[in-house]
């Protein structure tokens, strides 16, 4: 027998390591779909939504794939189903028994009838999803002039089955030269209540606090509806529009109070899967009477994913104010640079 030489022995020993350090790919797919047009994949199945179920492949990374295109599904595991009515099943095969008619193990059902595959537990009503995200920014420059600056943000959101609560808040505090420059703080409550898998309807109130520059004080309640265009791992839009009863107080000048159209916008996106997410968010109203007097606040940036649910990115707010005060910039531009964490 021929005796293999330590070269030999040493590249064997490397590619055996090298295999099980792979990634944790099944060898074999524990779920199989068939799709209309006949084709076979194999793979993970992870659930279904709003017409997307969403299967992950070992050569292709996770697939989004039109829930009306699967004529068959079958899985080594039961696969929760979450019907119209409330019900839940578990099945571990779907076929098609006709014209928009399925059958889940020995029940026919209509596919429509069908609204999600392996919804989280508090989509059921069986416990509840609390999520947020808290960012700080520090900038201490001791150049030409001497300055410091600190933000601090929360956004924490807490849902079940068809009801969401989400409060938003910002501190902002600024020293040039030692004088206070910027000193504002302001905290938002919203309730929303899904009527559908993308609308819902809501409520928010806002309290805003400057104490350097004018309106003093902010003051909006007001009723909302908003729909969630997308909505899944990779991406998320949705945007909102109400009516808003404002309250604002100056030091200066005689308080105002008037209704305003309001409407927001909430979008992110990963350029690269967990690695570069670009994020916008932007909330404004309007004095129905006097529409030049448009408030704009907007959050546009760049986030970087870290270990341990730790992030940085990159971001400008810009404010606009068409009720400036006299002597007063109606824009006003800030970049920063945050560390965050999100859970």
């Amino acid at each position: 027998m021929k005796t293999l030489s330590f070269l030999q022995r040493f590249t064997a020993a490397t590619a055996l390591l090298s295999l099980f350090s792979l990634p944790n790919f099944p060898l074999m797919a524990a779920d199989r779909l068939v799709l209309a047009n006949g084709d076979h994949v194999q793979g993970d199945l992870t659930s279904m939504k709003e017409g997307q179920l969403f299967f992950v492949t070992p050569y292709a990374g996770e697939l989004s794939i039109a829930w009306d295109q699967v004529r068959e599904l079958v899985s080594d595991d039961p696969v929760g189903v979450l019907l119209e009515d409330g019900q839940m099943l578990e099945v571990t095969e779907f076929l098609q028994s006709g014209e928009g008619e399925v059958m889940l193990g020995s029940l026919e059902v209509p596919r429509s009838s069908i609204l999600q595959l392996n919804p989280s537990d508090w989509e059921v009503g069986n416990g509840y999803y609390l999520g947020g995200a808290v960012d700080l920014a520090l900038k201490i420059d001791r150049g030409n002039t001497r300055s410091e600056e600190a933000d601090i943000a929360a956004d924490v959101e807490w849902r079940k089955k068809q009801h969401r609560l989400r409060f938003l808040g910002e501190l902002e505090y600024d020293l040039s030269e030692n004088e206070e420059s910027r000193k504002q703080w302001f905290t938002q409550f919203k309730y929303d209540n899904f009527v559908s898998t993308h609308w819902y309807y809501g409520a928010s109130t806002l309290l805003q606090r400057d104490y350097i520059e004018e309106p003093e004080t902010l003051l909006s309640v007001g009723p909302y509806i908003g729909r969630e265009f997308i909505r899944s791992a990779a991406t998320n839009l949705s945007a909102e529009a109400g009516v808003d009863y404002v309250s604002e107080g100056y030091r200066s000048e005689a308080d105002r109070d008037y209704w305003a159209a309001a409407w927001s916008i909430d979008a992110d996106h990963y350029l690269l899967p967990s690695v570069l997410q670009v994020y916008h968010r932007m909330k404004a109203f309007a004095n129905i009477d006097e529409l030049g007097n448009l408030v704009l606040d907007t959050w546009t940036g760049v986030r970087i994913p870290m270990k341990g649910g730790f992030v940085t990115s990159a971001e400008l707010k810009a404010e606009y104010d068409g009720g400036a005060v006299e002597d007063t910039k109606a824009w006003d531009t800030t970049w920063r640079l945050k560390f965050g964490y999100r859970w």
